[in-house]
């Protein structure tokens, strides 16, 4: 499978607005000599991090594929906190295999949801054979493969993003053409699909939304009321759609569910060009911050500066705009990622291809792009990263305070890429003030009590040494509570009573480069 159309690049670093940019702490490609992608990050449970995507290649970082170059499988590194490889694993059958997502799990280990093609090796219970299935797969804390699951029909199913409740379940978000095996409710062409699975991956309730036309699902995040708010786009004014702008062109489409997957309400975001979204992320206000893009001038957008633009929308918790904003300049630029930061702003992730308006100094064939924007919507710096070939960004999460880590891929091998390895490799970032070095972190698991708690939790230390940063993230990597102490304590206290119900892990940083994790559950 060839995602060469993804990509986007860049040769240098650049700096808008008043906001110091980060500069890259480390950087590190993964692959080998074909065509390997990052498409998703995560935060891994013994310090460092997790990537999946899709490989082509067999050799270089690559151990073991089964679908050779042809095909390829789905593809799953953990990384030290430094960049290095610490296990890798290649999971698919003789045909196309992906892992859009990644996720820990409440178990400490992890879970993975695509699309598999393939009905041998790792993979069973295709419903049709050579065609797409959505695919979930379970993994252990090592990588290993505990269960799986094919979900669909005799159509196309395709499962691109997936999140973890509190109570183990698996909430799957993507699209369907389907209207047999696991799905029913089919309203026709594409519809936007969102599938429960108990902690063993047993089908619980699945969903179509849509119209009669095309819709497509890409992101869904838990909300506060045990409900859902999913991402995607729409061609349809039918069915479940209403207030489409576009004639014929896709609307981006935000959709709030409650706990059962009932439509609460829906919005058509757009004009009367083509708009989508990739991504959806919750503030802290209640409300949501959607991204993907606009080559509208009407409806909706405003300040469109060329063909079309990143577009990110901050939206109240009824849907309601608050406001927009139109990134890029006069060529393509696309946002893949929108993540809510500890400022109450927010970080922008894709690729553009200009070299004007909001973007500067970006001489490469595209380019892989991050732009932080505080809480209206402005932008307080903005990164292009690469080299002289494309690159692009597609995944990235919250690492120490003022540290990102964005995943994706790159064909250079000159600039920001150092050990391009053939084709395209995945490329992972580290993005921040300060350096880290590889070797630079031990990892100890927190103790952490009360463990499920409805108000404080008390975090149990291993060492005495000074503390330099503590970290509560949600279930999606988010920040939510970030502090700095010099102390040196056997524990300190989070106050969780005014976060949502979930699970929340834990990061302390100490002075003597000590790393630590732990989770608490939020009642």
């Amino acid at each position: 499978m060839k995602n060469s159309w993804l990509f986007a690049a860049l040769q240098c670093i650049c700096t808008i607005g008043s906001a110091q940019s980060p500069s890259i702490q480390w950087q590190r490609c993964l692959g080998g000599a074909n065509e390997d992608w990052a498409m998703s990050i995560a935060m891994a449970w013994s310090g460092g991090y997790v990537v999946s995507g899709h490989t082509l290649s067999d050799d270089g970082d690559i151990t073991q594929q089964h679908g050779g170059v042809d095909y390829g499988d789905a593809w799953v590194v953990k990384l030290a906190p430094g960049g290095a490889i610490e296990w890798e694993a290649s999971f698919g059958g003789t045909l196309d295999d992906v892992a859009s997502s990644i996720i820990r799990t409440v178990d400490s280990g992890y879970f993975f949801t695509g699309w598999t093609r393939s009905n041998d090796f790792d993979v069973s219970g295709n419903h049709s054979p050579g065609y797409n299935d959505a695919w979930a797969v379970k993994l252990d804390s090592m990588g290993i493969l505990q269960w799986q699951r094919c979900l669909g029909g005799t159509g196309s199913d395709i499962a691109r993003s997936a999140l973890q409740t509190a109570s183990g379940e698996f909430i799957l978000i993507g699209s369907t053409s389907s209207g047999d095996g696991d799905v029913a409710g089919h309203h026709g062409v594409d519809d936007v699909w969102v599938v429960s699975l108990n902690a063993n991956g047993e089908l619980q309730w699945q969903k179509c939304l849509g119209s009669s036309s095309s819709d497509y699902g890409y992101s869904i995040e838990q909300t506060g009321d045990g409900g859902y708010v999913l991402a995607g786009w729409t061609t349809g004014n039918s069915g479940d759609v209403s207030g489409h702008h576009g004639q014929g062109f896709a609307d981006g489409w935000l959709v709030k569910l409650d706990s059962e997957g009932n439509l609460e309400w829906q919005r058509c975001l757009g004009g009367t060009s083509p708009d989508a979204f990739y991504s959806v992320a919750s503030t802290t206000d209640g409300g949501f911050a959607v991204a993907g893009y606009t080559s509208s001038t009407n409806g909706d957008v405003s300040g469109l500066h060329g063909n079309s633009d990143a577009w990110v929308v901050k939206v109240d918790a009824g849907g309601a705009i608050q406001w927009q904003r139109c990134l890029g300049g006069t060529g393509t630029d696309r946002a893949e990622s929108v993540k809510s930061t500890s400022d109450g702003g927010f970080l922008v992730v894709g690729w553009t291809q200009s070299n004007n308006g909001d973007v500067a100094n970006c001489p490469g064939q595209g380019n892989a792009w991050a732009v932080k924007l505080d809480s209206l919507g402005s932008i307080e710096w903005q990164n292009c990263l690469g080299g002289n070939s494309s690159e692009a960004f597609q995944s990235s999460i919250a690492g120490e305070p003022g540290t990102w880590i964005v995943a994706g891929g790159t064909s250079s091998s000159n600039g920001d890429v150092i050990g391009h390895q053939g084709y395209i490799d995945a490329w992972v970032v580290s993005l921040g003030p300060s350096a880290i070095g590889i070797n630079e972190v031990q990892f100890t698991e927190l103790s952490v009590t009360p463990n499920p708690t409805f108000a404080s939790a008390t975090v149990h230390l291993p060492t005495q040494a000074g503390i330099r940063s503590t970290l509560l993230l949600d279930a999606t990597g988010r920040l939510t509570q970030v502090t700095g102490n010099s102390s040196q304590s056997e524990s300190f206290t989070f106050d969780l009573s005014t976060l949502d119900s979930g699970l929340y892990f834990i990061h302390v940083h100490f002075q003597d480069g000590h790393y630590a994790v732990g989770r608490v559950v939020r009642q």
